[in-house]
């Protein structure tokens, strides 16, 4: 297995990742986004393809044997910028990760970060976080920082091990097929 810049020709298998990191949540969005008969994930995976945007293929890095891909992290440098001056033009199950990712501006954001789970507890995802971490630090970005359910102990407990400590909460506000309830957890890590 290596590490590896993900390939645009990953997108669908990004895309499942993703939503996976995402407790469901992205299927709910990806689904108002879709064209035509296009499913929540055929949106998602249209969406992934693309050179720009968060979802886009060019943000991950994966973790991989030949062209099997078993983990996925993606990120982004978290700009003050970027930040959107209206909330109310965003979905509302959409408007809490918002809000906390204005407490962690001028960080390396980790936008999602999932193992298949036929291959977790092998210390994939640790090693997706350590290739993060190397990332932002040739960046100079001096903290990384990731949401997770509270409801997601496993991703909880793999976040604190790795150093992260939980700064802000929003109330996780449900739609679809979102598997949690409880809150979304802000968690950061200096680097």
């Amino acid at each position: 297995m290596n590490i590896r810049p993900a390939y645009s020709t990953d997108a669908a298998v990004l895309a499942d990742l993703i939503n996976q990191s995402s407790e469901g949540m992205c299927a709910c969005m990806w689904q108002h986004l879709a064209e035509g008969d296009e499913s929540p994930l055929g949106a998602g995976a249209r969406l992934v393809h693309k050179e720009t945007g968060v979802f886009s293929f060019r943000h991950a890095t994966v973790v991989a044997k030949v062209h099997e891909v078993f983990g996925m992290i993606s990120g982004r440098h978290l700009l003050a910028s970027e930040s959107p001056a209206v909330l109310d033009e965003y979905l509302p199950f959409v408007r809490a990760l918002i809000k906390l990712e204005q407490h962690a501006l001028d960080t390396w954001n980790i936008v999602a970060l999932a193992v298949f789970e036929e291959h977790r507890r092998h210390g994939l995802a640790t090693q997706l976080l350590e290739a993060a971490e190397q990332l932002a630090q040739t960046l100079n970005i001096r903290q990384m920082s990731i949401i997770v359910a509270s409801e997601n102990p496993s991703a909880i407990e793999l976040v604190e091990d790795y150093g992260f400590r939980c700064v802000a909460t929003e109330p996780v506000v449900r739609c679809g097929v979102m598997t949690h309830n409880g809150d979304w957890l802000l968690m950061v890590k200096d680097i």
